[in-house]
């Protein structure tokens, strides 16, 4: 893994819901990244192949998260 990409994922996750996966948002935001629906279904189609994909899983929101933030570095 790259050390830059996961420093970034882990401190993204910490500001926007202090780290929590359940986190809700008031606009619709989900997760520990504060997901937009239509922002996580584009991502989780392009990094998972499958924009329907579980949102509430933690293991695919860092997976979307860490691999949009290296593809950006």
């Amino acid at each position: 893994m790259n050390p830059q990409a996961l420093a970034l994922t882990k401190a993204i996750k910490q500001h926007e819901s202090g780290g929590k996966y359940n986190r809700k948002g008031g606009s619709q935001e989900y997760g520990a990244y504060q997901w937009i629906p239509n922002t996580w279904k584009a991502h989780a189609k392009e990094v998972l192949g499958d924009a329907n994909a579980d949102i509430t899983n933690p293991t695919l929101q860092n997976k979307v998260a860490y691999t949009i933030i290296e593809k950006d570095l």
